[in-house]
């Protein structure tokens, strides 16, 4: 095998706040740190697993403004293959706020990820991985209806499999939600936080999950930890 995890999604700039003890009015301004950074569900964690000695490979799309080189050095930096195509567009941002005890929001552009497609990723990578991961699913929009096949193909290769499922930007409708469970018997791992985890599953929770499929779950508390939830396994 070539590679120990494949991950396919979102590639993100992040423009990151230090906190704050509360947000300005309307027309008024407030001084406070800020950081540049890469960012991005799939990127992210492309990076995590390369520092922890994984071999590691991203696919991905990018611009060619200044940002975008920035951000695809910066994740190269940590040991990733990337194969990223890029085109005229900027790469996508986020900028993230965070003021109070313990509020943040977050407000992006899709930027290059709308534009990533099924014809971006090389089949031959899924063949040479152990491990394929789909992330970023909301802002990948193009690859929507695409996850099953791509999941499906995965595991007929032998791939273990994985989503991180992040918000839903758009809503949580009935349709986008029945696009991700009809992914769940492709998939090995889902990841997804506590908000998220109810907004797609109800109260059945990762109940609903592991009847559509899935073998494992794990769901990120922030400072409580996770919880890892298996059949007639939980872990907290």
């Amino acid at each position: 095998m070539r590679y120990d995890l494949l991950c396919i999604g979102d590639v993100f700039c992040d423009v990151i706040a230090e906190p704050v003890k509360r947000l300005p009015k309307a027309n008024q301004q407030t001084i406070t740190g800020i950081i540049v950074n890469k960012g991005g569900e799939a990127a992210n964690t492309a990076c995590a697993a390369s520092r922890l000695g994984l071999k590691t490979a991203l696919v991905a799309r990018a611009g060619d403004g200044l940002l975008s080189q920035k951000v695809v050095e910066e994740i190269k930096g940590h040991g990733v293959d990337v194969f990223c195509k890029r085109d005229n567009r900027e790469i996508a941002i986020t900028m993230a706020l965070a003021w109070g005890k313990d509020n943040r929001a977050f407000i992006s552009s899709e930027g290059t990820n709308k534009r990533l497609g099924i014809r971006d990723i090389d089949w031959k990578l899924i063949e040479s991985s152990k491990h394929v991961m789909r992330a970023g699913i909301w802002h990948t929009s193009k690859l929507l209806k695409e996850n099953r096949r791509i999941l499906e193909k995965a595991k007929k290769e032998g791939c273990e499999t994985s989503m991180n499922i992040g918000w839903d930007p758009l809503g949580w409708t009935k349709e986008r939600k029945e696009m991700i469970f009809g992914c769940m018997r492709h998939t090995d791992l889902v990841f997804l936080n506590e908000e998220e985890l109810k907004a797609l599953c109800g109260r059945k929770k990762e109940k609903r999950l592991l009847e559509k499929g899935v073998k494992l779950i794990g769901v990120h508390q922030g400072e409580k930890g996770s919880t890892v939830v298996a059949e007639g396994v939980r872990l907290e």
